[in-house]
C-alpha cells in the first residue's frame, strides 16, 4: 500500500471507530480554501474537528506516534478550517479539535483492521 491508502484506509477505520463510540459523521475530507479536515463528527455535546494519522507500528516504533506529525503549523490549518466550517453551520455545537491515530498491523500487505486506535479528545487548543 502506498501513503495514499494507507491515509484513506486510517480515515476510514477512525470513521467507523467514532460511529461505534456514538458519533454521527457530518462530513469526511472536508474543504476549506487549501485546507482539509479530516472527519467532521457530532456527538451529544460536541462537534469534532478529526485530523487522522496512520502509520504502521513498527514506522510509529521509528518515528513516534502518529500524533507528533501535528505540528503547530498543522494545528493552525485545522483550525483555520474548522472556523470556516462553523461560519458556514451556525450554531453546529461546541467545537472540540481531536487527533485519532491509528497504528495498523506490519504483517498484512492490505489490513483491513487496526492493531489500535487512540482518540485523542481536545488534542489541541486555539490560542
Amino acid at each position: 500500500m502506498n501513503t495514499r491508502e494507507i491515509g484513506a484506509l486510517g480515515e476510514k477505520l477512525a470513521a467507523d471507530y467514532l460511529r461505534k463510540q456514538g458519533y454521527t459523521i457530518l462530513s469526511q475530507n472536508f474543504y476549506a480554501s487549501h485546507n482539509e479536515i479530516d472527519i467532521i463528527a457530532r456527538n451529544a455535546q460536541y462537534i469534532c474537528f478529526v485530523e487522522v494519522k496512520t502509520r504502521r507500528v513498527s514506522e510509529a516504533q521509528r518515528y513516534g506516534r502518529p500524533a507528533s506529525a501535528v505540528g503547530y503549523a498543522k494545528q493552525r490549518r485545522l483550525i483555520a478550517a474548522a472556523e470556516q466550517y462553523l461560519h458556514r453551520h451556525p450554531g453546529s455545537g461546541q467545537p472540540r479539535l481531536d487527533v485519532i491515530e491509528i497504528y495498523l498491523p506490519d504483517d498484512v500487505p492490505a489490513p483491513q483492521a487496526a492493531e489500535r486506535i487512540v482518540h485523542m479528545p481536545g488534542a489541541f487548543r486555539r490560542s
